[in-house]
C-alpha cells in the first residue's frame, strides 16, 4: 500500500503574529542567499526520485512465542536533516522486544543511518500498551545532510496471539537543513501472527544497533572541539621507560589518594614474576608529616605492625615494625621446611596509612631482599610508590543571563578548570545554576586556576588566575554570551542556521533545537532571534574581571 504524506507545518504558522516574526527570519535568510549561494542551496532537492519510507519485508509470518523483526527503510533520500516517524501496531498480536534494556521504556534499534554518531535521537519510544512506535531525530551539525537509501529503524517483535498485525505509518516527515518539509511516500508493512509452534519459512533474522536515546535538553558536543575526559584526580603522566626484567618488588598502587585529613588508604607492597621464593626482608620509609601507619595489630601493645600477606607464607616473623616518629617500615619474613617454594607474584604485606596533612608521602625501598630455600639471594628490583593527600575546596559561583525571564534562569552550565594560560582542561564538572544563576561545585583540589563556565549555547566566561582555597570560594562569571549554538566558540551564519531551522517550534513538539533556544523559555521565536543578533559576530572567550 502506498500513499503520500507530506509536511505538515504546525498550527501556529498560520497565526499572524508568527509570520510578523517569521518575516524577520525569511529577510535575513534571503540576504544570505545572495551572500553565500551554497547557503540556500541546501533547501533544493536534487534529482527527481521520490523519497519512500517502506517497512521491509512487507510481510512476516511468526508463531506464537517467535520472535520476528522489520526493517524500516528509506529509499532514494536526498537532503535529509531531520525525520519524525509515527507507527501503529496491533498490542494484541505482538510485542515489540526493547532493543536497549539499559534504558528506561521500550526502544525500536537503530538502523544504518541512524546509528551514526551525526544524528541526535530526541525520542525512541514502542508502547506495547497503545500500540504505537514513535521515532524523532535530527543530524546535530548545521547544514549537515544525508542522501541515499539505507536503514532507518529495526523493529523486533514477539508474537502474542494468532492473527495479523498491521505495521502502519499515521506520520512521516522529513526535512532538510532548513527545516523545509521534504516530499516522501510510505509502505506500510503486515506482520501475521500464526497459531503453530512450527517456524515459519520467512522470518528474518536481523540484529539490532543499541538505541542511542537522548532523555530531556540535548547537548551537543562539537566535532571541531574535542572535550577532555572528567576525571577529579590529576592524571600522572610516568616517562617511558624500559620495563624491568626478572623479579620485581613494587608498591601497589604506585599511587594512592586521600582526599580528607583523617581519610585512610592501604597499599600492597607485591613481588612480581619470582620462582622459588621462600624469605623476604623489605625496608621502606615515608613521610611522618603527611601520614601515619595504622596498627594492623591493636593487641600488641608498644609496637605498631603492619598486615603481613602470604607470599612468602610468615612461618617465621624476624622483624614487623613501623615507627611514626622516624618515618620507617621493616618486613622480614621467611618459610619453614617442609613448605613449598613460592612462584609467581603475591602480596608481602599490606600497609594501611592514615592523613595527617596536605601534602605528597613517597613509599621508598632503602632495600628488598628476596632468598630461596637455600639461603640463597634472588636479585630483584624495587618501584617505588607515593601518597598524596589533597586540600579540598568548594567553588560557589554567580552568572547572569541575557533577556531571560527569572523563571528561566535555572539551567545546566559546563565548568571547567584550566591552568592558568592552558589550553586542556584539568577537570570538567557538569552543574545547573538555580533561579539566581548561583551553582556550587565541591571536590575541587586547591590551586589557581583559569575558571571557565557556559552553558549550553554560549561563549566560555573566564575568570583569569583565580585562587581557589580551602572551604568556601565566590565567584563572580558574569553576563553569559548566548548565542554559540553549536559551541565552536564563534556566533556566526552556522548557528543563525541553526536558529531559521528550529523558528517557530517549543518543546517538546517536534522540530524544538534546545540550541537555538538562547532565552531557555522552551520556545524559539524572536526573543532569541534578538539575543543572536545582539552577540552576532562575537567569538572567543569572555574574559571577566572584577568582583570576588
Amino acid at each position: 500500500m502506498m500513499r503520500e504524506l507530506r509536511h505538515h507545518e504546525p498550527a501556529c504558522c498560520v497565526a499572524e503574529p508568527f509570520h510578523k516574526r517569521l518575516g524577520l527570519v525569511l529577510a535575513l535568510l534571503l540576504a544570505i542567499g545572495v551572500l553565500f549561494p551554497g547557503f540556500a542551496s541546501w533547501g533544493a532537492r536534487p534529482g527527481s526520485l521520490s523519497a519512500v519510507i517502506t517497512a521491509y519485508p512487507a510481510t512476516v509470518q511468526v508463531s506464537l512465542g517467535e520472535v520476528g523483526s522489520v526493517a524500516i527503510r528509506a529509499e532514494n533520500v536526498a537532503n535529509l536533516h531531520g525525520l519524525q516517524l509515527q507507527m501503529t501496531f496491533d498490542p494484541e498480536k505482538i510485542s515489540i522486544v526493547d532493543a536497549d534494556p539499559s534504558q528506561p521504556g521500550t526502544q525500536v534499534g537503530l538502523g544504518t543511518i541512524l546509528a551514526d554518531p551525526r544524528w541526535a535521537i530526541y525520542q525512541n519510544v514502542a508502547d506495547n500498551g497503545e500500540g504505537s512506535i514513535d521515532v524523532l531525530a535530527f543530524l546535530t551539525e548545521a547544514g549537515d545532510r544525508y542522501d541515499g537509501s539505507g536503514t532507518l529503524v529495526e523493529i523486533t517483535f514477539v508474537g502474542v496471539a494468532s492473527g495479523t498485525s498491521p505495521l502502519a505509518f499515521t506520520e512521516a516527515i522529513l526535512t532538510d537543513p532548513l527545516g523545509a518539509g521534504l516530499s516522501v511516500g510510505t509502505s506500510d508493512g503486515t506482520i501475521v501472527v500464526l497459531n503453530t509452534t512450527t517456524t515459519p519459512t520467512r522470518t528474518p533474522t536481523r540484529t539490532t544497533t543499541p538505541t542511542r536515546t537522548v532523555t530531556g535538553t540535548v547537548t551537543r558536543t562539537p566535532t571541531r572541539t574535542a572535550t577532555p575526559t572528567r576525571t577529579n584526580t590529576p592524571t600522572r603522566t610516568a616517562t617511558p621507560t624500559q620495563t624491568p626484567t626478572g623479579p620485581r618488588v613494587v608498591v601497589s598502587p604506585a599511587h594512592s589518594y586521600m582526599t580528607s585529613i583523617g581519610m585512610t588508604t592501604t597499599v600492597d607492597i607485591r613481588i612480581l614474576g619470582v620462582t622459588n621464593l621462600y624469605g623476604a626482608e623489605v625496608h621502606l620509609t615515608f613521610d611522618p608529616t603527611v601520614v601515619r601507619v595504622v596498627d594492623a595489630d591493636p593487641s600488641s601493645a608498644g609496637t605498631v605492625e603492619v598486615a603481613l600477606g602470604g607470599f612468602p607464607y610468615p612461618d617465621y616473623i624476624a622483624q614487623n615494625l613501623a615507627d611514626n616518629v622516624a618515618g620507617t617500615i621493616d618486613v622480614a619474613v621467611a618459610q619453614i621446611d617442609p613448605r613449598s617454594a613460592r612462584h609467581g607474584e603475591g602480596t608481602l604485606c599490606s600497609i594501611t596509612f592514615e592523613a595527617l596533612a596536605w601534602g605528597i608521602s613517597p613509599v621508598h625501598f632503602v632495600s628488598a631482599l628476596l632468598s630461596d630455600p637455600y639461603g640463597l639471594e634472588i636479585s630483584a628490583t624495587t618501584t617505588d610508590g607515593d601518597i598524596s593527600v589533597f586540600q579540598n575546596g568548594t567553588l560557589v559561583g554567580q552568572v547572569s543571563f541575557q533577556g531571560r525571564a527569572t523563571a528561566d534562569w535555572s539551567c545546566p552550565l559546563t565548568l571547567a578548570l584550566f591552568a592558568p594560560g592552558g589550553t586542556v582542561p584539568l577537570y570538567e564538572f557538569s552543574t545547573v545554576c538555580d533561579q539566581s544563576g548561583t551553582f556550587t561545585v565541591t571536590h575541587i583540589l586547591s590551586g589557581t586556576y583559569d575558571v571557565k563556565v557556559r552553558d549550553e549555547h554560549s561563549l566560555w566566561n573566564v575568570r583569569q588566575s583565580f585562587p581557589i582555597h580551602v572551604g568556601i570560594n565566590t565567584a563572580n562569571l558574569g553576563l553569559i554570551v548566548d548565542g554559540d549554538a553549536n559551541l565552536d566558540g564563534n556566533i556566526d551564519i552556522f548557528d543563525f542556521s541553526i536558529l531559521a531551522t528550529a523558528y517557530g517550534t517549543s518543546w517538546p513538539n517536534p522540530g524544538y533545537d534546545s540550541r537555538a533556544d538562547f532565552n531557555n523559555s522552551r520556545q524559539i521565536d524572536i526573543f532569541d532571534f534578538s539575543i543572536l543578533a545582539t552577540n552576532y559576530g562575537r567569538f572567543g572567550e569572555v574574559i571577566v574581571t572584577g568582583g570576588p
